[in-house]
């Protein structure tokens, strides 16, 4: 059980702890122009950095794999040979069939391009 000094003073720093004193951020801005907190967050953006270029060679790496695995250049081939069959013969029903590879190509494309921005922040601010 807890003495009378230990509740008196969690009772003190219970009131200190609701009591906040307004001072328009100056307290933050002087804690973040303090030296070795901005060289830790430099080194914490350095090492965010290097996991994200490695997430982004591993990326790379896995659809290189990928697409020598799953024999990617038949399957261009194939489509590329598909679009220029069906545009001589504007079928709507094998244009759909032969496109759903191309419409898997698009998310793929879009998670590339975020996690390139994601690990370049100076890119990012332009947008």
């Amino acid at each position: 059980m807890k003495d009378e000094k230990d509740i008196l003073l969690d009772d003190f720093f219970k009131e200190a702890a609701e009591l906040e004193i307004e001072d328009n951020g100056f307290t933050e801005k002087v804690i973040n122009a303090l030296p070795e907190r901005q060289a830790l967050r430099n080194r914490a953006v350095e090492r965010l950095r290097k996991k994200v270029r490695l997430l982004e060679v591993l990326c790379i790496a896995a659809g290189i794999a990928l697409f020598i695995f799953l024999r990617g250049w038949n399957m261009a081939y194939d489509l590329l040979a598909s679009v220029f069959a069906l545009a001589m013969t504007i079928d709507i029903k094998h244009l759909l069939i032969n496109t759903v590879p191309l419409m898997l190509l698009i998310p793929t494309i879009a998670a590339a391009t975020a996690i390139y921005f994601l690990g370049r922040p100076e890119l990012s601010k332009r947008w």
